[in-house]
């Protein structure tokens, strides 16, 4: 790999693809290393992190939820009619209320599964790909 601070095209252009290479490589690798840990983490929640600690190593993973508006002609109109409830509508802070508005749906509080209801079909909810610490010397 070149280290000089020439700007050669093909030269440049021929390392970077080098590089990149070596990246999605190790990153393949990364990927299912963090498959394997999985199994340390047992009964991971869909949002939150645990902290494994073992041989001088700490690996905290942590999940969370990735939630956009599907149509959002549809979504402003259910904010008009007051579908949606008031305290997830500004963009800052949207997600944290949705997020609660589930949570307390899935614990089968009658008022919050009724608007959560209502308004799912308004939102795409997926997994967010588990997040991977691993630090050494702990």
């Amino acid at each position: 790999m070149n280290t000089t601070t020439s700007l050669d095209y093909k030269t440049l252009a021929a390392d970077w693809m080098a590089a990149k290479s070596k990246e999605n490589a190790w990153k393949e690798k990364r990927l299912a290393i963090e498959a394997e840990l999985m199994q340390f983490f047992p009964n991971l929640p869909e949002e939150g992190q645990r902290t494994y600690n073992e041989a001088g190593y700490k690996t905290v993973a942590k999940n969370d939820l990735n939630i956009k508006v599907i149509n959002r002609d549809a979504f402003v109109l259910a904010v008009t009619e007051g579908s949606v409830p008031s305290n997830i509508v500004q963009f800052d802070i949207y997600e944290t209320g949705f997020k609660r508005l589930r949570r307390l749906a899935v614990a089968n509080d009658e008022q919050a599964l009724n608007v959560y209801s209502r308004i799912l079909p308004l939102f795409s909810v997926t997994p967010a790909k588990t997040g991977f610490t691993v630090v050494k010397g702990v």
